[in-house]
């Protein structure tokens, strides 16, 4: 059974809004806090270094930080799940983007003022 082109224009036009509509929307909270889990250990002080899973975390939300409003959003979202978790070492979270290599466009850091990050 063939499909009409009318149905398949329409199918491809709202992929397309789909896929560009993420695009607008700045990182959740969620997605900050799952790309991060996975550095828990290390900011604790439990790990010797920051894992691999972890690194690929702070990568993606340094590319997820394209807008002055992503940047905002994650230096939010990373005070909030630093708030969550007791025995985090400031120290430790601040030099995660170094430790894994990655120039970060936001600071990780609880302490930073978030409405100053440009």
């Amino acid at each position: 059974m063939a499909v009409p082109v009318r149905a398949l224009l329409v199918i491809c036009v709202a992929i397309a809004g789909l896929l560009w509509g993420e695009g607008d929307a700045v990182p959740s909270c969620t997605t900050v806090q799952t790309q991060l889990l996975p550095c828990l250990g290390y900011v604790t002080g439990k790990a010797d270094a920051p894992s691999t899973s972890c690194c690929n975390g702070v990568k993606e939300l340094n590319n997820e930080a394209a807008t002055r409003a992503d940047r905002q959003a994650i230096c939010k979202c990373v005070q909030q799940a630093a708030s969550n978790f007791p025995g985090i070492k400031q120290n430790l979270i601040a030099g995660l983007p170094q430790k894994c290599g990655v120039k970060t466009r936001v600071p990780i850091t609880p302490n930073l003022d978030c409405s100053k990050i440009q």
